[in-house]
């Protein structure tokens, strides 16, 4: 994430897209079908574009800023645990935070408080590593996407 952009990739049961916001323009992109049908992509179109950068409608995309984020932890979650724990992760000190259903997030405790790894449980099962904090990061519009923002 990055001044009003972010960029990432999502894996679910196999599937992986790509997906990039810049403003209010999002771009995605999955190599198969299985990756068009999990971004959402109409069915007629899944096939002729898998491999290919789409300009896509940012309403379906969520999460994709801090505040987002943040919301999203409440929101989707529930309620969390009162107390959270201290534990390692990759060999980094963490505070986790726990909500009743399972999922858990995964907190740096020294130096900057940012999160590292947020397991979901329940409704919504994921898995979310956060890496490369402070790396140089330009994030630009792909080149050549079809536009089916305004699609049916």
């Amino acid at each position: 994430m990055e001044d009003g952009s972010s960029t990432g990739t999502f894996t679910r049961a196999g599937a992986q897209a790509r997906v990039t916001i810049i403003g209010r323009d999002g771009y995605a992109k999955a190599d198969d079908q299985a990756g068009m049908k999990m971004i959402g992509v109409p069915k007629p179109v899944q096939r002729r574009a898998a491999g290919r950068w789409l300009k896509v409608p940012t309403q379906g995309f969520t999460g994709f800023t801090i505040a987002e984020f943040a919301s999203a932890l409440t929101t989707y979650f529930g309620p969390v645990e009162p107390k959270v724990r201290q534990a390692t992760l990759n060999g980094r000190k963490v505070v986790v935070v726990s909500w009743r259903n399972g999922s858990k997030l995964h907190i740096a405790n020294t130096g900057p408080a940012y999160p590292f790894r947020a397991e979901f449980k329940g409704q919504h099962p994921g898995l979310i590593e956060f890496s490369e904090y402070g790396a140089p990061l330009h994030i630009t519009a792909p080149s050549n996407a079809i536009d089916i923002s305004n699609a049916g």
